[in-house]
């Protein structure tokens, strides 16, 4: 993971799943890394272990897919300056759902992480 999950406070990667929690390598910790997320099976058995692993998988890539997502809407959001000028409406309009997305997992704005990567 780059300096952008740590920037946002987000416990540095890669992360990966394990059948019923999510670790990773913290620098300085344990050699096999940390547990930094459990993921409880359902109550009544809702969920069939295989989709209670497929959620565990799919949260312990969040990091990156996070990081993914800023990087692209921050390139698309340069190309549209570079070839268009300004955007009418602003930003939001055209992104608003990924923004919302970038929002959520963060628990910040668009706004404060412009500032945290320097755009």
């Amino acid at each position: 993971m780059s300096k952008l999950t740590d920037k946002l406070g987000i416990t540095p990667g890669p992360w990966w799943a394990e059948t019923t929690y999510i670790a990773a390598m913290v620098k300085g910790k344990r050699p096999n890394g940390e547990v930094i997320g459990n993921m409880h099976p359902s109550i009544n058995g809702l969920f069939e272990q295989s989709q209670n692993e497929a959620n565990t998988k799919c949260a312990a890539a969040a990091p990156e897919m996070l990081e993914v997502l800023i990087d692209l809407l921050t390139d698309a959001l340069n190309t549209r300056q570079q070839t268009h000028g300004d955007f009418r409406g602003g930003p939001e309009k055209y992104y608003s759902e990924d923004i919302k997305i970038i929002e959520k997992a963060t628990g910040k704005t668009w706004q404060e992480i412009k500032q945290l990567i320097g755009g």
